[in-house]
């Protein structure tokens, strides 16, 4: 299946794309972000693109959280997106119109040919951009070690989600210039894998549920608390997780929050830098 190609691949490789994110980090110093990110992208991509940007209500958009209309030049966006959902989609729409030939390339260079699979992929590494552009590589290193890898004030410094910041640690690994390796799981509400960002010296278990044993108690029901925790894995290893649940958005008039819980692991020994 397309969604366990991508997802296989990711497993695979160090989620850290050098040329993404040389280029998408340059690109976002020259955003003028002030004190509000998401007014700042949209005078960018106006700037840049002659793009607009509307937010539209539900009724409008019930199906879709995004979409651009090429006639109008204008990029849609639903109200029922949260402010920081808003800045990184936003985001990653730009990097789709701005770096559409870098985005292919890279999408070539995997080997996966199946058309459902890089469209896929197409999204990811639009996604890999964004975070990029709004976190560029160098001043994120700094802010990271001063910060102690406290991701809630990263979050709101940066403007994204709790996840998004979480996701910019793991691509820490520029040469001479890395952070703590850490591994990263995203899963759904229910407790399946939907991401794995990986570190050379965690595996998943290929048989089992490895989230048993690596989600604190109480985190799918305590929506915005951090839980840290060391765990022993059944290979031997020790770990240090912090883990996080963030609600998703509820659909519709009476519709119910889900719980999106975000695991980020790093050996004991790395951990004292936390």
């Amino acid at each position: 299946f397309p969604l366990d190609e991508v997802r296989d691949f990711l497993s695979k490789t160090p989620y850290y794309f050098e040329k993404l994110d040389q280029i998408a980090s340059a690109d976002g110093e020259t955003i003028d972000k002030g004190d509000d990110v998401y007014t700042g992208l949209k005078a960018h991509i106006m700037a840049e693109m002659r793009v607009g940007v509307k937010i539209l209500p539900e009724h409008a958009m019930p199906d879709q959280s995004i979409r651009y209309d090429r006639h109008s030049q204008r990029i849609f966006m639903s109200e029922k997106l949260t402010a920081e959902e808003r800045v990184v989609m936003l985001a990653a729409q730009f990097t789709l119109l701005a770096y559409p030939d870098l985005i292919e390339a890279t999408v070539a260079e995997t080997g996966l040919e199946n058309e459902e699979t890089t469209r896929l992929l197409r999204l990811e590494f639009a996604h890999y951009l964004a975070l990029a552009l709004l976190v560029p590589y160098d001043g994120f290193y700094t802010a990271v070690a001063r910060a102690r890898y406290d991701i809630g004030l990263l979050a709101r410094r940066y403007q994204v989600r709790w996840r998004d910041i979480a996701r910019r640690m793991t691509s820490l690994r520029q040469h001479k210039r890395s952070g703590i390796p850490f591994f990263l799981l995203e899963l759904d509400p229910v407790g399946n894998i939907c991401t794995f960002a990986p570190v050379a010296q965690f595996a998943l278990p290929r048989s089992g549920n490895p989230c048993i044993r690596l989600i604190p108690p109480g985190v799918h029901t305590n929506h915005g608390r951090v839980s840290v925790e060391s765990v022993a894995l059944p290979d031997g290893t020790y770990w240090r997780i912090i883990a996080h649940s963030e609600k998703t958005r509820a659909l519709g008039h009476g519709g119910r929050h889900g719980r999106l819980p975000n695991i980020l692991g790093c050996d004991l020994i790395t951990a004292r830098d936390l």
